[in-house]
């Protein structure tokens, strides 16, 4: 039985192609209409097993292992080259940013966890980390290029704030010293 013509026609581009291009088993390169594309194993109509994605609006890549249309496995997103699990850093790996740091430890659901190095461009190391924030080290002023031990003051940016007490803060970047502790 054939497919009448005119349902084809009514067809979008981007949804003919992508019924044309039914993705299972190994397969050429698939490009979206926005630029992403995707090169590798299929299975279900999802990525599974070994590919390379590439997203255009956030110039990523990311070459590795895929499950269930999610990283899974060992990976390497652009700067970071280490294990996955479900879409998050898990496990083993390193990652670099060439202006300020690198860090090589263990991860967990994509944060900075157990026994791991940050290391900057002036020589300080944090090691030990807690869902993504350090727990021993020097914190950094990456503006000023200066060392302050952890107990007396912080570095803020909008992601990370340490306090001897253990809470978390979000501030914009600055240093600031440390709130004295009530008992």
């Amino acid at each position: 039985m054939s497919i009448p013509n005119e349902y084809w026609q009514s067809l979008s581009r981007e949804k003919y192609a992508e019924m044309k291009s039914e993705k299972r088993g190994s397969r050429k390169t698939i490009f979206k209409a926005n630029g992403d594309f995707y090169k590798g194993t299929w299975m279900n109509n999802k990525r599974h097993g070994v590919g390379v994605q590439f997203w255009k609006k956030y110039g990523l890549e990311y070459a590795g292992d895929w499950q269930n249309d999610k990283r899974h496995g060992v990976g390497t997103l652009n700067k970071y080259m280490g294990e996955w699990k479900n879409d998050l850093k898990d496990g083993k790996g390193k990652y670099y940013n060439s202006t300020i740091s690198h860090y090589d430890g263990q991860w967990q659901k994509g944060q900075k966890c157990g026994h791991g190095k940050m290391i900057y461009p002036n020589g300080d190391i944090y090691r030990n980390w807690e869902n993504g924030f350090a727990k021993s080290g020097n914190i950094v002023d990456t503006v000023h290029i200066k060392a302050h031990p952890i107990p007396e003051f912080i570095y803020t940016s909008s992601t990370i704030a340490l306090f001897q007490n253990g809470l978390n803060k979000f501030f914009s970047s600055e240093i600031i010293r440390q709130p004295p502790i009530v008992a």
